[in-house]
C-alpha cells in the first residue's frame, strides 16, 4: 500500500474504534504521539498481535478504555514504547500488566488503571518507580482498593510532583470525615510540589 510520505510524517493522533484490520495499518505512522484503541469484541483484539512489536518513538499517550488486548501483547508493546509514555489509561486489572507499568513506564505523569483490593503493594511500587507521576485515578470499594488505605498510601508514598487524585466509587463511600481529615494533615506535611514543566 502506498501512502504519502508527508502524511506518514505529520500524523500524530490515531483514534481507532471498532477497527479490525486497520490496527496493523497504524504501524505505518511512526510519529504518532497519541493512540486510542476502542476494542469491542475478540476480532478487534487480534490485530494487536502484530502491533506489539512496533516502536513509536514519539508516543506519549496510550488510551485503551474498554477491552484490552492479551496482556502479553500489551506488555511487549510497553517494552517497546513505555519509556516515552506520559499518560496511560486502561480499564484492565491484571497483576502482571500493572507491575510492568512500574518497570517499563518510568516517565508517566498521568495514570488510570484498575487495582484489586489486594494490590496496594503494586501501587507503592508504581509510586516508587514512576517519580514524575502527577495524577492517578482509581476505582474504590467492593473488590477494589479501600479508600482509607489508598489515601494513606498516597500521602506516604506518592512522588513529590504528585498533586491530583481521582477516586471513583463502585459503591457508597465508607470514608469517615476524620479519616479524610487525617489524610489532609498527612498531605500537608509533604514536600511542596516543585515547579512543573
Amino acid at each position: 500500500m502506498f501512502l504519502d510520505h508527508n502524511l506518514q510524517e505529520s500524523l500524530t493522533l490515531a483514534k481507532l474504534e471498532h477497527a479490525i484490520c486497520i490496527i496493523s495499518f497504524v504501524a505505518l505512522f511512526l510519529n504518532l504521539q497519541e493512540i486510542k484503541f476502542l476494542f469491542l469484541g475478540e476480532a478487534n483484539l487480534e490485530g494487536f498481535e502484530k502491533l506489539q512489536y512496533v516502536t513509536f518513538p514519539k508516543l506519549q499517550i496510550l488510551n485503551i478504555p474498554c477491552q484490552c488486548p492479551k496482556h502479553e501483547y500489551l506488555i511487549r508493546f510497553l517494552e517497546n514504547n513505555g519509556k516515552n509514555l506520559k499518560e496511560f489509561y486502561t480499564s484492565e486489572n491484571n497483576n502482571a500488566l500493572t507491575l510492568s507499568i512500574a518497570k517499563l513506564c518510568p516517565n508517566l505523569k498521568n495514570l488510570f488503571i484498575i487495582f484489586n483490593e489486594d494490590e496496594l503493594n503494586i501501587l507503592k511500587t508504581i509510586f516508587g518507580s514512576c517519580q514524575y507521576l502527577e495524577s492517578i485515578s482509581f476505582w474504590c470499594g467492593k473488590r477494589f482498593l479501600d479508600e482509607k488505605e489508598l489515601l494513606e498510601t498516597v500521602a506516604k508514598f506518592s512522588p513529590k510532583n504528585f498533586y491530583e487524585l481521582k477516586i471513583y466509587n463502585c459503591s457508597h463511600s465508607e470514608l469517615l470525615p476524620e479519616e479524610l481529615e487525617s489524610f489532609f494533615i498527612s498531605w500537608e506535611s509533604r514536600t511542596p510540589k516543585s515547579h512543573l514543566i
